[in-house]
């Protein structure tokens, strides 16, 4: 299970889920560090206590999106016993990511909230937190 909300608020179970962005794992001796980076992530992953719920992993996943490399994203992947979200980024090719990882409805909803965090986050960075009107017209829903 998760955490413990803090005394004083209702009582309901708090859960981490994890992250792991950008691993553009590749295939060859040239893309050996891009591998070795995704293991020791996972590797760090795997020891976070309590375990999270799920992993988000966000694109870019691979280097030129073959199928090759998703596989080898997939053996690397493979220590973690929770559920993995692959999120696709640019360099992934949104085809040969469905042919190597089942994408659940699940996650691209998870995908599509980290995705708006990270757009607000960038800009807030960006402006350095002076446009917060930007947030809200962010998060705010289109009119239909």
């Amino acid at each position: 299970m998760g955490r413990q909300a803090p005394a004083g608020l209702v009582s309901l179970q708090l859960a981490t889920i994890a992250q792991i962005s950008d691993p553009h794992v590749g295939v060859g001796a040239e893309h050996e560090n891009t591998a070795r980076a995704l293991a020791q992530a996972v590797a760090a992953t795997a020891r976070i206590d309590p375990q999270p719920i799920a992993v988000l992993l966000t694109g870019d996943l691979t280097h030129d999106g073959a199928h090759e490399e998703y596989e080898l994203v997939r053996e690397l992947l493979s220590p973690l016993p929770m559920p993995v979200h692959p999120i696709p980024g640019n360099h992934d090719r949104r085809e040969n990511l469905r042919a190597a990882f089942s994408v659940t409805v699940l996650g691209l909803l998870i995908g599509a909230i980290a995705f708006a965090v990270s757009l607000v986050r960038d800009r807030l960075y960006a402006q350095d937190l002076s446009d917060l009107e930007y947030v809200a017209t962010t998060l705010e829903p289109e009119p239909r």
